[in-house]
């Protein structure tokens, strides 16, 4: 059986090579006519991290990577609005209860005012 799999961004090449782990030949094709680097960061959250240690490329991923020491996000003027870390068993869910956090401030605050 061979499969064809479209698209060498990080998933189609991620299933061309659990396809051939398991015998199944896969032609990869993609719109780009060679391989090209970006130049840009990849963020692989835990479940994919997962997934490519299924696939055995623990070894390569950690030689490459820079794990995320805490996470930022912003509001729409650029001020941030949650800061976690993400060495914390939960980093997202410290996150969340952050963005909640302030969110229940914000509306007592707007309640108050009524």
């Amino acid at each position: 059986m061979r499969m064809l799999v479209a698209g060498a961004g990080v998933s189609g090449l991620a299933l061309a090579l659990a396809l051939q782990k398991r015998g199944i030949a896969a032609e990869v094709v993609d719109k780009f006519p060679e391989f090209r680097t970006p130049g840009t960061a990849v963020h692989l959250p835990g479940n994919a991290v997962r997934v490519l240690k299924l696939l055995g490329l623990q070894t390569e991923l950690q030689k490459i990577s820079h794990p995320v020491q805490r996470k930022m996000i912003f509001d729409h003027k650029g001020q941030e609005s949650a800061t976690g870390s993400a060495t914390s068993p939960r980093p997202d869910q410290e996150v969340r209860s952050r963005l909640h956090a302030g969110r229940r401030s914000k509306n007592a605050t707007a309640s108050s005012r009524q």
